[in-house]
């Protein structure tokens, strides 16, 4: 979303643009990652987002998303919708960051919503398949998370 033009910023009136980027995405090179169209070969340079901002279901909360920028394709298929919901059916909460972890081949996403947020996994292949971890991380406000390199 974009301000009118020769709007004029105050502490009453914000004409900063709206913004949907998390604080930290995922930048992965994968081989046979598919998408919406399945004749299309959607490379192998990938950016995964989580989105911080979205529409609002019907009980007036934020609904998160992810979404794959296929970096080497071309016009009509820059950005793949991965998902908006997990495994159950649930909505995706508003994400803050993501990270690669690499042991169990599954991107993680946090959301900072105090006792709604927690830590997400998901499948980088199109449709995405994301499960709550909440069972193991338990809920919080977390901001981002990395992948110990040492580990396993």
């Amino acid at each position: 979303m974009l301000p009118f033009s020769g709007d004029v910023q105050s502490t009453a009136h914000n004409v900063e643009a709206s913004k949907t980027e998390p604080d930290k995405n995922t930048y992965l090179i994968l081989q046979g990652l598919h998408g919406a169209d399945p004749n299309y070969n959607y490379g192998t340079h990938f950016l995964f987002q989580g989105h911080e901002t979205g529409q609002r279901d019907a009980a007036g909360n934020v609904q998160g998303y992810i979404t794959r920028i296929n970096l080497d394709a071309d016009g009509p298929h820059p950005v793949t919708l991965l998902a908006t919901a997990d495994s159950v059916g649930n909505h995706l909460p508003t994400i803050d960051g993501s990270t690669w972890y690499p042991w169990a081949q599954r991107l993680l996403f946090t959301s900072e919503n105090g006792d709604k947020g927690g830590v997400w996994q998901a499948t980088p292949d199109y449709p995405s398949m994301v499960d709550d971890l909440s069972g193991i991380f338990g809920r919080g406000g977390y901001e981002g998370i990395q992948a110990d390199p040492q580990c396993c």
